[in-house]
């Protein structure tokens, strides 16, 4: 689980061994990133697409 995501906040979608991240707000971008990077590491995923929206609600952490 990636922490200082809004989990009702972003939609997880898969077609054909892509994954598609839509939303905005979610949180931390940092985490998304390595979510991410996670996603990458799952059996038969091809590739992710962030479509991800940045809002008011977002940020970034080093």
């Amino acid at each position: 689980m990636q922490y200082d995501i809004e989990p009702t906040a972003i939609t997880v979608t898969t077609v054909d061994n892509v994954v598609y991240i839509m939303g905005t707000n979610i949180g931390n971008l940092s985490a998304l990133d390595e979510a991410i990077k996670g996603i990458y590491s799952i059996s038969n995923v091809n590739k992710v697409v962030n479509l991800e929206q940045k809002g008011s609600a977002d940020y970034v952490t080093n």
